[in-house]
């Protein structure tokens, strides 16, 4: 059974929500980080659940692996992790239901890779957009090669590349992706593209517009949602277990 703890999320003035350490997102992962918006929501056994900084529409959140990675791969076929994409896009769903969730990664290779988005740390984005972003990547020169291939299939198609992931249906057990093997990255890649999209091309980047305000309602709204599922409802720490009944029909 998987086992959630969600946790309080106080909103408090953000003195340096910056790195401060070699890897920030180890020490949100080891529960080391004291500054607000570095707040564990949810956690598994392997992986942590957070608001993302520089959120340019509210919802924007991330999933975590504990162990130090630069990429998702190997995560793309363990069932925990699976499970928990699953349950963090419900919540959202549920937490934005006008809007459909969105799902992509930044898959560097090697530290400080221009493929990241900043961060030497694997991390998953689900986000709640009106829009798809296939159109926007379809127009961009750069990458061009982009592949549609089912979740499942990924890690054999990287082969040790640096890659672009995308998908439009994060609710789906074995969702269909869009892969791509950029030949001359560029940071932020589809913070980027989500930035055009919202017509905010000026603001993509997360370390000079953090969006604190997006942040703490994508806190809020994801915490009340789990409770909205039928998880306790306390503010300190709740365990939260998922349910068959509670699972919905992608489990």
């Amino acid at each position: 059974m998987q086992i959630l703890e969600a946790r309080s999320t106080t909103t408090r003035t953000s003195e340096s929500w910056m790195e401060a350490s070699p890897c920030r997102f180890c020490d949100i992962a080891a529960g080391h980080a004291s500054r607000w918006p570095d707040s564990t929501l949810f956690e598994t056994k392997s992986y942590v659940v957070i608001a993302s900084i520089g959120a340019l529409v509210p919802g924007w959140a991330m999933v975590l692996p504990r162990g130090h990675a630069l990429n998702l791969v190997d995560a793309f076929s363990d069932s925990e992790f699976c499970k928990l994409r699953l349950q963090v896009s419900m919540m959202l769903a549920s937490a934005y239901p006008s809007r459909p969730v969105r799902m992509f990664e930044h898959g560097a290779q090697t530290d400080r890779s221009q493929a990241g988005c900043g961060v030497d740390h694997a991390h998953l984005h689900l986000v709640p957009l009106h829009e798809s972003l296939v159109p926007w990547l379809q127009q961009e020169r750069e990458p061009a090669n982009w592949r549609r291939l089912a979740l499942s299939r990924v890690p054999d198609a990287v082969h040790g590349r640096e890659y672009l992931l995308y998908c439009d249906t994060p609710k789906t057990l074995d969702p269909k992706c869009w892969l791509s093997f950029p030949g001359n990255p560029v940071s932020q890649y589809f913070r980027r593209i989500v930035a055009a999209a919202q017509d905010a091309s000026a603001q993509y980047d997360y370390q000079v517009h953090p969006f604190l305000t997006n942040v703490a309602e994508t806190q809020a709204r994801l915490v009340r949602a789990a409770r909205r599922m039928g998880f306790p409802s306390t503010n300190h720490r709740p365990a939260i277990s998922l349910s068959a009944e509670s699972r919905g029909p992608d489990w």
